[in-house]
């Protein structure tokens, strides 16, 4: 059994020690409570800390990871200040990627029309109207529709070039097919590419006319030499004649 001294025995009938003695274990009863609420502010601290990092970086994903994080952890308000950043984070990075897309669509349409690809042109066009429709704001709306009308004002002349590559095309055909030494396979895959090239009406009127025109070409070619002939010998013919 243990033994206490006299003294200590006496001490606890003393009121101010035994006040003492209960302030003590007051204290130590709130040292675990000292050390979650120092824990807390510690976890807050690093949680701030990387939010700042993330504000920075402006990184929607991390912004709202930090604001559930700070949910969780009982800080309604900085949680709710976070989550609001991450909203308006998202939206910006939403933006430029948009705005990277029509650029690039955009760059790909005058590319088309100047080359006279028609379908890629009408590729181009399809994809504004697509982001158009995904566009979140009036802003990028509007910018998108300045972007449908340029491509549109370039429709006429991609046409009207796409059908003089396609007249090119049949006269290159033409004159292939009249070289001898085409193999079989080769001769067969011009005469398909003339054959579609022939459904086109307009491709056709133009390539008849440069045929035309180089029949009239070539008519007046042989007249001056007919002439250049005449000139030349013009005093011979006289002497015959007469």
């Amino acid at each position: 059994m243990a033994k206490f001294s006299e003294q200590f025995l006496a001490n606890l009938g003393r009121p101010a020690y035994q006040e003492s003695m209960f302030g003590l274990g007051q204290a130590i009863g709130g040292i675990p409570g000292q050390m979650r609420d120092q824990r807390k502010k510690q976890e807050f601290n690093q949680l701030m800390q990387q939010g700042q990092q993330a504000m920075a970086s402006k990184d929607p994903a991390a912004l709202s990871s930090i604001a559930q994080q700070l949910a969780a952890a009982g800080y309604q308000k900085e949680a709710q200040e976070y989550s609001q950043a991450a909203a308006t984070a998202r939206e910006q990075q939403d933006a430029l990627g948009s705005f990277d897309r029509v650029t690039d669509i955009s760059s790909s349409g005058i590319t088309a029309a100047q080359q006279g690809n028609v379908e890629s042109l009408e590729t181009a066009r399809a994809g504004l109207m697509a982001e158009f429709a995904a566009a979140g704001t009036l802003e990028q709306k509007k910018a998108i529709k300045q972007e449908l009308r340029n491509l549109d004002s370039l429709m006429p002349g991609a046409k009207k070039l796409e059908i003089g590559n396609k007249a090119r095309k049949l006269v290159n055909i033409n004159m292939a097919l009249q070289n001898s030494d085409l193999t079989g396979t080769e001769k067969l895959a011009l005469e398909q590419q003339q054959k579609e090239l022939q459904l086109d009406p307009e491709a056709m009127e133009q390539f008849q006319q440069y045929q035309l025109n180089t029949w009239r070409f070539q008519q007046e070619g042989e007249k001056i030499k007919e002439e250049q002939w005449l000139d030349t010998n013009r005093g011979a013919i006289l002497e015959a004649v007469q």
